[in-house]
């Protein structure tokens, strides 16, 4: 994946299945104001205005992958794509 930010506020890509991305949006909420310092995991990361970067994955389970933004109300916004792995 190679991930552009293009809008006006930070975003981040979590790659998971729904308790990896629970999870996630658990920790997200217990940093509160310091998601900017959120370190790169192997399956997630912050982009702040205008940042590329890339992860690479490689799927070895069929089913359903989310991804999603955990920066404060953008999952419950939408922020959130499936993707379909077939095996």
């Amino acid at each position: 994946f190679r991930v552009t930010n293009d809008g006006l506020a930070a975003h981040d890509f979590t790659l998971g299945d729904l308790a990896t991305q629970e999870e996630h949006a658990a920790m997200m909420a217990e940093m509160a104001g310091n998601m900017m310092t959120m370190p790169d995991e192997p399956n997630a990361f912050v982009l702040q205005v205008g940042e590329t970067k890339e992860l690479t994955w490689t799927f070895s389970v069929a089913g359903e992958v989310l991804i999603g933004c955990h920066q404060p109300g953008h999952y419950e916004a939408g922020m959130v794509a499936t993707i379909v792995v077939s095996g």
